[in-house]
């Protein structure tokens, strides 16, 4: 734990919480808070990092974690992999106020928060990057107005436009409100068991635009989300924008956007409600292996840029477009992502696109590019044989990447798949049919292209790969059955390379 300029709580001072940072720099690694009856941390108009950290559920009326005026200049605001337990009444778990791109903005990244009975995120005139973290229990329980995972109004002249992505929001009254004009985009969540029970609202919905005390949202983009049991898609929308666009629902949309399926996502596991009460970071990150998908499932390589659907994805950018396997081409492009724009996405506060807005990439662990626009191609040529890789650090539009130091064990690179540049390529062979000393089989023949047929008798060092024959290029795309008629050992191995070998 490092802090500077901060005001700690004083014996019989309730008015103030364990911790306070008032304009200072903190940074808090591994706290656990004993004292229930109070506030654990204020952050007003301050810099900090704050990890790993437990904060219990509350025996008293307050918000677990509060911040004002935003953050200061040069600073950042970072809350990661920390468990936060459940607040009483009309208190939030996070009420922190103030922050706006293009200056710093607040983070969460892969915290756990295992209830609410207002919000878990409530972030008035507050931009933020929220990302990888597990929502739990959220119903309205002593609160005016509704609950969600994450919420948001205006305090002041400014909105609140927040980045929602790979998050897990299960058994919440809403995953998002954005009210007060506020706007906010839902990229690659899964939504399991949205429901209103449990709370006293009487209607719950995926996202809420307004309540009735409050003005209703600009609106809310929502890409490569899975919805899983859920009462409703949207509320409090009169004029709001919604788009849900390439999701996969459990009921019909009939708004802007489109490609959206329903379906089974066929995840590994949906738990039941006794399942998924945790009492610490670690236990809870079997959601994650939970909520993963069966072979055969809809959602897979189905989401934005070829990742799949829902939260279930690596944290960071993501990259598509790399060869699969062992290839002969010597070039290829891939693409970095995802980075949206339009469709309501307001450009005051998202200035160059909600998500990834630039990155560095290098390959083969050489040397790193200088930063590129998210919309500009790695294109690779003449690469030598051998298998290689692409690392990618993405720059979130919070500014910050995802590789950075601060982020401690959360930074991170994107990784390609390898692949392998051969100047000789195997192929699938198929039906092989023995009659005596003949072996037939046949593989696909590509319309121009040369090929070689090599085997051995053993797969050992003493019987290497050898050539029994060239096969010229076929005039069209089709099988061709090949037959070897010297097959007199009990066993041979086949291989089928292009081009043919010298």
């Amino acid at each position: 734990m490092t802090l500077t300029d901060t005001k700690p709580h004083a014996i019989g001072d309730t008015k103030r919480p364990t911790i306070f940072v008032d304009g200072g720099t903190a940074f808090l690694d591994h706290l656990t808070f004993g004292n229930t009856a109070i506030s654990y941390i204020h952050v007003d108009g301050a810099s900090f990092v704050i990890s790993h950290c437990v904060f219990p559920s509350a025996t008293g009326s307050f918000e677990l974690v509060h911040g004002t005026g935003g953050i200061k200049n040069g600073g950042h605001g970072i809350f990661y992999r920390n468990y936060f337990g459940i607040p009483i009444g009309y208190n939030d778990v996070v009420d922190f106020t103030g922050g706006n791109r293009p200056g710093p903005i607040v983070h969460f990244f892969e915290n756990v928060f295992n209830g609410a009975t207002d919000d878990c995120l409530d972030l008035d005139s507050t931009d933020a990057w929220v990302e990888g973290n597990i929502f739990l229990h959220v119903h309205r329980n002593g609160a005016p107005d509704s609950s969600s995972g994450v919420s948001g109004g205006s305090d002041n002249a400014s909105n609140s436009e927040i980045t929602i992505i790979h998050n897990i929001f299960y058994d919440c009254d809403q995953a998002a409100m954005g009210k007060q004009t506020n706007f906010y985009t839902l990229i690659n969540n899964t939504v399991v068991h949205q429901t209103h029970i449990g709370g006293e609202d009487p209607i719950g919905a995926v996202v809420n635009l307004s309540d009735p005390t409050f003005s209703e949202g600009r609106g809310m983009y929502l890409e490569g989300n899975i919805v899983f049991d859920a009462e409703g898609l949207t509320r409090g929308v009169t004029s709001a924008i919604i788009t849900y666009t390439n999701n996969l629902l459990p009921l019909t949309w009939t708004g802007l956007g489109g490609n959206n399926l329903i379906a089974d996502p066929l995840f590994k596991h949906v738990p039941q409600l006794s399942e998924t009460v945790f009492t610490n970071w670690e236990d809870a990150q079997i959601m994650w292996d939970w909520f993963s998908l069966l072979p055969g499932s809809p959602a897979i390589g189905a989401g934005p840029n070829g990742s799949d659907l829902g939260a279930v994805n690596p944290i960071g950018a993501s990259i598509s477009g790399e060869p699969v396997g062992t290839t002969t081409n010597t070039s290829a492009i891939l693409r970095v992502g995802i980075n949206r724009t339009g469709n309501g996405i307001p450009t005051g506060g998202f200035p160059n696109g909600s998500g990834y807005v630039s990155y560095k990439w290098r390959l083969d662990g050489g040397p790193w590019s200088a930063e590129t626009s998210i919309n500009t191609l790695i294109s690779l040529h003449n690469l030598a044989e051998g298998p290689h890789q692409v690392q990618v650090t993405g720059k979130r539009d919070s500014g910050l990447y995802q590789d950075d130091p601060l982020l401690g064990d959360e930074a991170i690179l994107s990784r390609s798949k390898t692949w392998t540049v051969s100047s000789f390529s195997a192929l699938l062979i198929e039906n092989p049919v023995r009659v005596g000393n003949n072996l037939a089989f046949t593989f696909t023949a590509q319309a121009g292209q040369t090929y070689s047929v090599l085997y051995r008798d053993a797969l050992d060092a003493a019987h290497p790969w050898t050539k029994l024959e060239d096969i010229p290029a076929q005039p069209v795309t089709g099988p061709f059955t090949y037959t070897d008629t010297t097959a007199t050992p009990s066993s041979r191995f086949y291989e089928i390379v292009t081009p043919a070998q010298p």
